[in-house]
């Protein structure tokens, strides 16, 4: 049986998961919804132009019970170290973006590769 061949530097590179992220910023009682709409697009515009590379596919959402920002995204990782080191700089990228500091909740979920692991699904 023939295997494939794989170069040195494909075999020193680890493998990449592709993880989803939801990054939930939570913000005080206090807070109106129009206020907090601004601060969602103050995280989707610093997510935009500073965590692009590393929050793949970013979306931003408001819920208002309690009053929080959430921020969905996708991280490649070799690792759950790396996730949640990628996860770390994206909150250092949207921290300067608002006038004030906020609690974080982070939940991750890794996602199956496509093609593997996954049951067909009849017709």
């Amino acid at each position: 049986m023939a295997t494939a061949q794989r170069s040195d530097s494909e075999a020193m590179t680890p493998p990449f998961q592709e993880t989803s992220v939801v990054l939930r910023l939570e913000f005080p009682d206090e807070c109106s919804r129009e206020q907090l709409e601004e601060y969602a697009i103050m995280v989707q515009e610093a997510v935009d132009e500073r965590a692009a590379g590393i929050a793949l596919g970013a979306a931003v959402r408001c819920d208002y019970d309690p009053m929080t920002v959430e921020v969905l995204f996708t991280v490649e990782a070799g690792s759950m170290a790396d996730v949640h080191h990628r996860v770390a700089l994206v909150v250092a990228t949207i921290e300067p973006a608002l006038p004030f500091t906020f609690e974080t909740e982070t939940t991750t979920r890794t996602i199956a590769p496509r093609g593997r692991d996954r049951e067909p699904v009849p017709a």
